[in-house]
């Protein structure tokens, strides 16, 4: 219901521009699909929500998105990201960067990572159980438990993307969101309901959000993947 209401009245959701006192935000595509992505996943499944309350920097940083204080959430990030610029001269807050710059925002609810140059000195049961069947991607990161880990997140994909892993357990991780790179502008893309997905643009001049097939990622850059514990999910709902 609240997803739904978000959706209905999307004409005042995160846009490009904005300001906080004297300073204007510049450049935030990338961080605004990165909220959203998160934002309605936090709004549809109960484990995700308990992830990402578990920790005081997104608790804090969901309670203003939800409370639509826009500008108050991209400056919370802002002071946790190395690669934000704030010009005093030009008073602007400059957001310019890739994907990658803005992951470390979860460093704190990575339980684990796989990336192809990394020695793993303890090969525990996670990387074996589960990471391993998200070898398509360049980098992977679980956030939560590292027993039953809620949410995988996939950096840099060079094939299709999968719609459903299933680790060694039988456990079955759903894709959920991609953000999507064309040129110098991100936009990601959302499962709404089993079969239907919507794609969220932050340009103040085109919808919040519009209905979207999975053909149409042919056409951009994949360069961030969400993939929800769905077996973690559905016994939340028992």
């Amino acid at each position: 219901l609240e997803l739904q209401k978000l959706i209905e009245e999307s004409s005042s959701y995160i846009k490009a521009g904005g300001s906080i006192c004297t300073y204007q935000f510049k450049r935030t595509c990338v961080l605004d699909s990165l909220l959203v992505a998160i934002h309605v996943t936090f709004l549809t499944f109960t484990n995700i929500r308990d992830l990402f309350n578990s920790e005081e920097f997104f608790k804090n940083l969901l309670n203003f998105v939800t409370g639509k204080k826009y500008d108050l959430a991209r400056v919370k990030c802002a002071w946790q990201l190395k690669h934000v610029r704030f010009d005093h001269t030009h008073k602007e807050i400059d957001y310019y960067g890739s994907v990658q710059d803005h992951l470390d925002l979860f460093d704190k609810l990575v339980c684990a990572k796989m990336t192809p140059d990394q020695e793993i000195e303890n090969y525990s049961a996670i990387h074996d159980e589960i990471l391993s069947g998200f070898n398509t991607f360049a980098c992977i990161k679980a956030l939560g438990d590292p027993a039953d880990p809620a949410l995988i997140l996939g950096y840099c994909l060079c094939t299709e993307p999968l719609l459903h892993v299933i680790d060694k357990k039988n456990r079955i991780f759903q894709l959920q969101f991609l953000l999507l790179g064309k040129g110098e502008h991100m936009t990601m893309c959302f499962r709404l309901s089993p079969n239907e997905w919507l794609h969220y643009d932050n340009d103040p001049a085109k919808p919040s959000f519009q209905s979207f097939s999975l053909d149409n990622i042919k056409n951009d850059v994949i360069c961030w993947s969400g993939y929800i514990n769905m077996s973690q999910a559905l016994e939340y709902k028992l």
